[in-house]
């Protein structure tokens, strides 16, 4: 059974699905309770990871046509990833970035996160730098994913 934060984003356009995408994610990962998300037929973890997937990273088959975001809609995917990862609590931060960036590499992911994290140097968000380190740390600074990171 379908969770109602995707029946809720699936009739939306960018850039307003991923927004609330985004948002819906701010609010599981900064609630109070933070073992449960809200309106959840599976795991909470899967259900964060579709919404990523699905809304932010679009690499999803079941979307609309598969689609990819043009240059000015990534950028404010990035500036809508950044000001999230800047303005959501610390101890939440990271939970956020990685049910986005983490898991299994794929191209869009490893895209999307290097763009990120220059942006980040560019506008100096710390929050999005501390993030990327701790993932490049938990990934291993010689693993694959890292090293296509950095290239």
């Amino acid at each position: 059974m379908t969770a109602k934060i995707l029946q809720k984003l699936r009739p939306l356009d960018f850039p307003e699905c991923s927004k609330q995408a985004i948002n819906y994610l701010v609010s599981c990962f900064s609630s109070d309770d933070h073992g449960s998300l809200p309106a959840l037929s599976g795991t909470p973890e899967n259900l964060a990871q579709d919404v990523a997937r699905d809304y932010i990273l679009f690499t999803s088959q079941n979307q609309r046509g598969h689609r990819r975001l043009n240059a000015i809609q990534e950028l404010h995917m990035l500036e809508m990833l950044s000001t999230a990862i800047d303005e959501i609590s610390q101890g939440s931060r990271y939970k956020l970035f990685n049910v986005i960036f983490g898991g299994k590499h794929e191209p869009v992911k490893t895209s999307l996160l290097t763009k990120l994290v220059s942006l980040a140097l560019s506008v100096r968000c710390g929050a999005v730098l501390d993030c990327a380190a701790l993932w490049m740390q938990e990934q291993g600074c010689h693993s694959d994913g890292v090293c296509k990171n950095c290239r």
